[in-house]
């Protein structure tokens, strides 16, 4: 299970917390101020810059209006704009500069457990607390390579948590453009359809997906399977002997394997003791299911 939103809290500014606004715990909206540094001798720079500016902001329109009479050369008044620009840029600068002294919220959402206090000093990329948007919560999940193309972006699927019944319900909003090679399965993720009342961000869901009906499917005990150098097989019975018959296998789930090929209904499979079969050899049935 993951939360929608998840950021960790970074300080972009070293500097001494002076404001620590967030409560652990506590939801709160975007852009709401949860951390401010001390920011002094960045606005005692800021005042500075701003008076620097308006002395440069003068010195051009008094350049301008010489300009316009003549007085001066074009050089004289471009070097008195030049400095205009580069003071409006420090202003810019600082300003910037202020602002990462702050931290808002990104979104909405709610606010972890924190690892400073007010007061501390915190440099450049310290962790501040956590910050999640629980809801609506998104399930991540794999499916095996051989059913990739009968699930994407709309699929539904349910899921339950370990240690609750409650079943809940998902949709399948995106996938991965590609198949991981070193396990041969497909990542998807799903958005939960609010119904995942007291389900935590962390949890592990065991998913399960409808990939079709087929009310004529023909299934046989998963146990019944042999491993063949071409794939697999199974072994039939007629008139008492055992054959090998190869399939070709389906959907299966935690006991049962849909044969696509090679068996049909009425066919009788052997389940048990198929390890020590051989071609032809004589079968005495003691139990049919």
């Amino acid at each position: 299970m993951l939360a929608n939103e998840q950021v960790a809290l970074k300080a972009e500014a070293s500097g001494r917390i002076v404001n620590l606004a967030l409560r652990e715990g506590a939801e709160v909206a975007k852009g709401d101020l949860l951390v401010k540094i001390n920011d002094a001798d960045l606005q005692a720079q800021l005042e500075k810059a701003r008076a620097s500016f308006k002395l440069a902001q003068d010195r051009e329109a008094r350049q301008k209006t010489l300009l316009a009479k003549e007085l001066i050369s074009r050089e004289d008044y471009d070097l008195s704009a030049m400095e205009l620009n580069a003071s409006r840029a420090d202003i810019d600068l600082l300003g910037a500069q202020i602002d990462k002294t702050e931290i808002h919220a990104p979104f909405d959402g709610r606010v972890g457990l924190r690892y400073v206090s007010e007061g501390a000093f915190v440099s450049v990329g310290t962790t501040i607390a956590d910050f999640v948007k629980v809801r609506p919560l998104k399930v991540e999940f794999s499916v095996p390579e051989r059913y990739a193309g009968r699930i994407g972006p709309g699929t539904k699927l349910s899921f339950t948590i370990q240690g609750s019944l409650a079943v809940h319900n998902a949709t399948v909003y995106a996938q991965q453009p590609l198949i991981d090679e070193a396990t041969r399965s497909l990542r998807l993720r799903a958005l939960c359809n609010g119904s995942e009342s007291g389900v935590l961000p962390g949890a592990f869901a065991d998913v399960r997906l409808t990939l079709g009906e087929n009310p004529h499917a023909v299934a046989v005990p998963s146990k019944a399977l042999v491993p063949d150098i071409k794939g697999q097989k199974v072994f039939l019975v007629r008139e008492r002997k055992a054959f090998p018959q190869p399939v070709i296998t389906g959907v299966r789930d935690d006991e049962d394997v849909e044969i696509v090929q090679g068996v049909a209904e009425g066919d009788t499979v052997v389940t048990t003791g198929v390890l020590i079969l051989r071609p032809g050899m004589t079968v005495d049935i003691k139990n049919i299911e």
